[in-house]
């Protein structure tokens, strides 16, 4: 069942965000849209600078107090529980706002919720030093502790995922949360709000809407010397301006900006495997993944039928609301449409051959895109050198590892790559010589809470996930006692 906006009042009081521990209404508002039939279903509040420098300037006050709240674990773990218990309602939610089909919502959801235990159990691990010292009457020691509150700037295509990562780090550090939702999905960000309420964890979490003042609030925050870690997940452009801004007050830095991945299969594959994950990873959310395969790469004697074999499956893939579990959705919205449309349409004028693909049972008032499949591609074309963000897969040949390997990382970027290949020398070599942060390995595994997520060269600064994320809100202090 489809929530409606009956429902989603009833869940998330209606015109309202969650501010300092209590829900807010604006008599300015801005509405929230599903992107499977272009209407809008809520509103929530559009806030300016003024109304954020007040949250902003309340930061230290709340840090002050979460930092020694000595249930604050206590407080996540409800949360968590919460969050489990109410699953498939986050998922309703989730697919409503954002267009991806129920059955990825939920397990968005699920897999998300990990990431609570696994910070709540990392914070008790934040040990500090005894220093050996061979001065006498002279002891060296080191503790960690948390460096204030954080803004988490999230994007809209894993809205779930993305807050329950940044932020769960955060507290579970001693570090309260300003989350900045995207403007395409407030609702999920929301009502996970609510749940931390009802969890108890107060003004530690609160949740800034905006739109039409989108600039000038992040311009804000960024400023304010009371804020002093930042997490942003979203485009270079905006990654770019994000990290000069938070220089100035020296933040604490993390970016995730996308990536462009390279998925290279080798003639000595598992082609079965490699096809199954080519299908799942390519079309996962639409093609909205940072960690998506951008560019295929095939050695030439089985190109052509590994091409052949993956437009007959796609030909069969079904597209539609997310809410009746098509396999593909919508994409975010008719701005994406139109990117995704010039960047084929470049690609066709820069010789490449492009082709349609899919069963074609979309409902038009939504900002659906059908599946494309672009061949006689060079890297050189934008469309290899640009994240697409959408169900577009792109195919090159290569000959041997070492084109394969130059191919790859011609590239800007550098979040994650996949190499399928059964010979152990291949393999190797991969690890070697790619110029990524991630590595998938016969697999398009997805991450989990164990694991470090980020990249390197245009793809970010820092990581996220994996056992140390909690330092990037904490400092690792030095104390040096004589007796």
């Amino acid at each position: 069942m489809q929530i409606n906006m009956i429902d989603i009042g009833k869940i998330i009081p209606p015109k309202s965000t969650y501010i300092d521990g209590r829900w807010v209404k604006s008599s300015k508002i801005f509405s929230v849209y599903n992107p499977a039939t272009n209407e809008s279903i809520s509103e929530v509040p559009d806030m300016d600078e003024q109304q954020v420098l007040q949250i902003a300037n309340k930061a230290d006050e709340c840090f002050h107090n979460w930092k020694s709240q000595s249930d604050r674990n206590l407080f996540l773990y409800t949360w968590y529980l919460l969050i489990k218990e109410n699953y498939h309602t986050i998922a309703q939610l989730l697919t409503t706002e954002q267009g991806k089909n129920i059955t990825s919502a939920e397990r968005e959801v699920l897999s998300a919720a990990e990431f609570i235990p696994w910070y709540i159990a990392e914070s008790e691990r934040l040990y500090g030093e005894n220093i050996p010292n061979r001065v006498k009457n002279n002891i060296h020691i080191t503790q960690i502790i948390p460096t204030g509150t954080t803004l988490a700037i999230t994007p809209w295509n894993y809205p779930v995922a993305m807050i329950l990562r940044k932020c769960t780090a955060s507290l579970a550090a001693g570090c309260p949360v300003l989350l900045k939702p995207s403007e395409e999905t407030p609702l999920t960000a929301l009502y996970l709000a609510e749940l931390a309420d009802q969890a108890g964890i107060g003004n530690a979490f609160s949740v800034i809407t905006t739109r039409s003042n989108l600039q000038q609030v992040s311009k804000v925050l960024l400023a304010s010397k009371k804020i002093k870690n930042v997490s942003f997940t979203g485009s270079v452009e905006t990654g770019h301006l994000v990290y000069q801004a938070a220089s100035m007050t020296m933040k604490k830095t993390v970016l995730e900006l996308g990536g462009n991945s390279p998925f290279i299969v080798f003639s000595d594959a598992d082609i079965e495997n490699a096809l199954n994950h080519a299908i799942f990873l390519k079309f996962l959310n639409a093609g909205q993944v940072c960690i998506t395969a951008n560019r295929f790469l095939i050695q030439e004697d089985i190109y052509n039928d590994f091409v052949s074999e993956f437009k007959h499956r796609v030909k069969n893939l079904s597209i539609g609301p997310g809410i009746d579990n098509h396999d593909i959705g919508p994409v975010i919205n008719f701005d994406s449409v139109r990117k995704i449309s010039t960047l084929v349409d470049t690609a066709n004028k820069e010789g490449a051959h492009i082709e349609e693909m899919g069963i074609d049972r979309t409902n038009q008032q939504g900002s659906f895109k059908m599946p494309i499949i672009i061949t006689k591609a060079h890297n050189d074309m934008e469309i290899c050198q640009e994240e697409i963000f959408g169900p577009v897969a792109v195919f090159l040949k290569f000959k041997n590892e070492q084109e394969a390997f130059a191919i790859a990382n011609d590239t800007n970027y550098g979040l994650a790559s996949y190499c399928f290949s059964q010979n152990y020398g291949t393999i190797m070599r991969f690890r070697e010589n790619l110029e990524t942060g991630m590595m998938f390995i016969n697999s398009c595994a997805l991450p989990n809470p164990k694991t470090p997520f980020g990249g390197m060269k245009g793809s970010g600064i820092g990581q996220e996930g994996g056992e140390n994320m909690l330092e990037n809100y904490c400092l690792r202090q030095s104390i040096q006692m004589f007796y």
